[in-house]
């Protein structure tokens, strides 16, 4: 091997590194390339499954918050209605109730408590207070007090779902 070692000269040690080290030299920058290409692609992924449950989740709390509005109208709306058919009103008014607190529950259930880590400082709702609008909404009804705010509390609680779900949309739409 000593011998093999002396007998080359350093041109053709260097012409085996210029045409093997360029080779070399390009399997390296491809693995690297892949490398990269697979850290960015699976990020990708991750911001599309993550804002895909977010426009889910919009349009899950969008049907759920018109239920409960559309069943606490028609709660008013029967208790006009039938101010004579009393059998017929209590009847109906303790299924709309049911429903009322069905959804009501719901509604709740979307909106978790927030940590630090997502309440946003530009934010202009939170999940605070959107909860503490429909249980005063729901209380209120189950105390037999709710015809006179009623509709002052649903417009409220339409105005502050419309500014949260128009917030969330938008950074749903930045991911």
């Amino acid at each position: 091997m000593a011998e093999y070692l002396e007998n080359l000269d350093t041109a053709e040690i260097m012409g085996w590194f210029s045409d093997n080290g360029l080779i070399l030299a390009n399997i390296i920058i491809l693995v690297i390339n892949m490398v990269l290409t697979f850290r960015s692609s699976d990020k990708r992924i991750k911001a599309d499954l993550v804002s895909k449950a977010r426009i889910d989740w919009i349009q899950n709390v969008r049907k759920s918050a018109s239920e409960f509005i559309s069943v606490c109208f028609m709660l008013d709306k029967a208790h006009q209605w039938s101010a004579e058919k009393k059998n017929t009103l209590e009847i109906e008014y303790k299924e709309e109730l049911s429903e009322i607190n069905k959804h009501a529950n719901l509604l709740i259930l979307y909106f978790g408590p927030e940590s630090n880590k997502t309440k946003k400082k530009e934010q202009v709702v939170h999940n605070e207070t959107i909860i503490n609008k429909i249980i005063e909404i729901k209380d209120s009804i189950n105390n037999n007090n709710w015809r006179e705010d009623l509709i002052k509390n649903l417009d409220e609680l339409t105005e502050l779902l419309r500014q949260y779900l128009k917030d969330e949309w938008d950074t749903a739409k930045k991911n």
